[in-house]
């Protein structure tokens, strides 16, 4: 998922922030054009800028295509550091509720970047076609709503242990409660007050 956010590309985050009257892009002769063509959806700004988000949707799909790995591969990963079932069974869904939340974040972000995107379940390199945004939310919903049985409450070394947040990701104050990891995921921006 860090990749998302770090990989040289227009971030969903940043875009968004440059999309919206919370900044404004072009301050300087340092930025790139591209966010100009973002600020102003204007492509004249920057003909040269027509795949501005290619390599996003390639960040977003690699941490999908994982994820999606990850989902078909730990049925078989019998390498556990106990003998318990019961412990066994606990770590193998917390692990899944775990990847399954970060597929769901991926896809959040893209659905509302884009609308209809590919929907993959399984890991292929296969160009299927794009889904309906609603066949994309039932997934993401059904993907945090496991996440949120399955992630255990405690645990994690955040404010708010067991809470997957930003707040309880890097420990800063003002963003908003929540006791779910699906209340938490899809209010975790911030809301700014006028």
């Amino acid at each position: 998922y860090q990749r998302t956010s770090s990989n040289g590309n227009v971030a969903f985050y940043v875009a968004s922030e440059v999309m919206s009257d919370d900044c404004f892009s072009g301050l300087g002769n340092t930025d790139q054009r591209n966010y100009c063509v973002i600020d102003r959806f204007d492509i004249s700004q920057s003909l040269s800028d027509n795949n501005i988000f290619n390599g996003t949707w390639a960040d977003y799909y690699a941490g999908i295509f994982r994820c999606n790995t990850l989902l078909k591969k730990l049925p078989g990963i019998n390498d556990w550091k106990s003998d318990d079932e019961a412990v066994i069974d606990a770590t193998r869904k917390r692990i899944e509720g775990e990847t399954r939340s970060l597929r769901a974040i991926m896809y959040f972000d893209l659905v509302r970047l884009f609308e209809k995107v590919p929907l993959l379940t399984e890991p292929t390199t296969a160009n299927i076609p794009q889904s309906d945004p609603v066949e994309t939310y039932k997934l993401i919903v059904e993907d945090l709503k496991f996440a949120a049985v399955n992630i255990p409450a405690s645990g994690g070394s955040g404010k708010r242990p067991g809470c997957w947040s930003r707040e309880s990701a890097d420990g800063k104050s003002g963003w908003r409660e929540c006791d779910r990891a699906t209340v938490c995921v899809l209010s975790s921006r911030r809301r700014r007050r006028a």
